[in-house]
């Protein structure tokens, strides 16, 4: 419990001692706060190609099927690739189908290393990256609501 801080320590030993807490639910609270603290090993999982998935999945996870994704990439004259700052590189479509998985449903980063097979911290930069892109290249959109 070293990696917890201090007072969140203490916190869960008093409520312990005092017999507030059942065993369950201090096992809950000590997941809930080392939840961060241990990398999910993102290398155990396949990296994300569309391909895989199909037009009814593509609509669950991305709310468009994989036909307007591969649209959606042409139309937002995407980059073939992102990169980011520090030199992580992620395709056109599994930088947007990240996007577009982080927006279509509220959700963790925890949550998308099983789909595609990348850090919390690499997901984070990628998604930081398309929209730093999207926003770059077509901000004067949101500017100017009246545009016909």
């Amino acid at each position: 419990m070293a990696a917890l801080r201090a007072g969140e320590e203490q916190l869960l030993f008093l409520a312990d001692e005092e017999g507030d807490v059942e065993d369950d639910e201090m096992l809950g609270f000590f997941l809930y706060l080392t939840e961060g603290l241990n990398p999910i090993p993102h290398r155990n999982y396949s990296r994300f190609k569309l391909e895989n998935y199909s037009n009814e999945e593509c609509v669950l996870n991305f709310h468009f099927t994989k036909a307007d994704v591969i649209h959606l990439a042409n139309a937002l004259r995407l980059s073939d690739r992102f990169v980011c700052k520090n030199g992580t590189v992620a395709s056109t479509l599994e930088g947007l189908c990240m996007l577009l998985r982080r927006l279509a449903y509220p959700n963790r980063l925890t949550d998308m290393v099983q789909m595609f097979g990348w850090s919390k911290s690499e997901l984070s930069m990628v998604i930081n990256s398309a929209v730093d892109f999207v926003f770059n290249q077509h901000h004067s959109l949101l500017n100017n609501l009246n545009v016909p």
